[in-house]
């Protein structure tokens, strides 16, 4: 996983992942604690400032978002807070300290985190008034590799940009830089949010025993998720059930891991480009559905029917999807409509072995 914040992956009492953490794991895992904690600690008022919108310098035609370092750089300070994480600064004075401390349960279900994700509390204490302010968080090590921190600085802005929108997706309070590392292995700085334990990734359900009424409604998680996005002409590029996240026992969905996404707001009308990008996030999720519930399109012999699946899909996934989308006011941006209508075209010609092909060209 990817996302800015780990996923819990429990679902129904089951976990995904067997929640054994390597040595080597656990203790870079613990140097980064430790440092976080330290650079928190020599922070003063001087080292903080307001986290920028970096939404403002993100890709809008599609690619990974870079120079973002750079600006961060510029702004010559150590810790960058979110308005909330200021707001609780502003209501007292400066705190005598702030600190990490992190909480080893916080992270049940999470250990498969590809970025090594951890959790605890960010702590300001005021001495005089023997006060605590605690604010439970999700942290993330951004790597020194310009390439993936230039990824993770994407995803930041991709993160506020869609928070902008009004889509469901983490917040981020801090980055916190490493300003002064000793070693090369120490991390460029820290990625921070805020932390959210319903939430939870559908990777983790029983699909096999599911009938299909009920995996459908469990696919309208990974629908809204899609309809949400495109509909704002944001797209996901990764969208497996491990990264279709949801909040409140399944009800609300969760935007997560946009690391890999790309927003084409500056592409309204190149309908191909959005074609193409719109199909990637359909495969995504097919893969996922593949491995889970291809029992519902396989003949006796085991053999995969490729009109069956695509009927499949086409109940389950793209007739959800259409729907939805003209709920969201889709049928004003005709550019997506026949985006949808190619790659549906596409794949249905492609189960009946016609060469596939884009209808929309204009």
């Amino acid at each position: 996983m990817a996302g800015i914040e780990a996923k819990r992956v429990r679902s129904s009492g089951e976990s995904r992942g067997s929640g054994y953490i390597t040595p080597e794991r656990r203790e870079s895992e613990t140097q980064n604690e430790r440092l976080l904690d330290e650079l928190l600690k020599l922070a003063r008022p001087s080292d903080i400032w307001h986290m920028p919108d970096l939404s403002s310098r993100l890709d809008m035609t599609g690619g990974i978002t870079t120079g973002i370092d750079s600006e961060l750089d510029s702004l010559g300070k150590t810790v960058l807070f979110s308005a909330e994480m200021l707001d609780v600064l502003s209501k007292k004075r400066f705190p005598d300290r702030i600190s990490f401390h992190e909480q080893p349960l916080m992270r049940m279900g999470r250990e498969d985190s590809f970025r090594e994700v951890f959790f605890g509390q960010i702590n300001q204490q005021w001495f005089h008034e023997a006060t605590v302010q605690q604010l439970e968080v999700a942290v993330k090590p951004v790597p020194r590799d310009k390439i993936e921190r230039q990824k993770l600085f994407h995803e930041v802005a991709m993160c506020q940009h869609a928070a902008s929108v009004g889509l469901p997706t983490f917040e981020i309070l801090a980055f916190i830089k490493n300003q002064n590392a000793i070693s090369a292995d120490e991390p460029y700085g820290f990625i921070v949010t805020k932390y959210e334990p319903d939430v939870t990734t559908i990777d983790g359900l029983s699909w096999q025993d599911m009938t299909e009424e009920e995996a459908r409604e469990k696919l309208e998680a990974a629908v809204e998720t899609l309809a949400l996005l495109h509909s704002n002409y944001l797209f996901h590029d990764d969208l497996a059930f491990r990264n279709v996240a949801t909040t409140s026992g399944g009800l609300y969905p969760k935007i997560i891991d946009l690391e890999r996404g790309g927003c084409l707001v500056g592409e309204k009308g190149n309908i191909m480009k959005i074609s193409r990008f719109m199909s990637k996030d359909f495969s995504a999720l097919a893969q996922s559905i593949d491995t889970e519930l291809r029992d519902f399109f396989t003949n006796d012999r085991g053999l995969e029917v490729p009109t069956e699946r695509y009927d499949f899909m086409f109940r389950n996934v793209f007739e959800p999807y259409y729907e939805r989308m003209l709920q969201l006011g889709a049928g004003n941006e005709p550019t997506l409509l026949k985006a949808y209508e190619n790659v549906v075209c596409r794949r249905h010609d492609e189960a009946r072995g016609v060469q596939a092909y884009w209808r929309h060209v204009d």
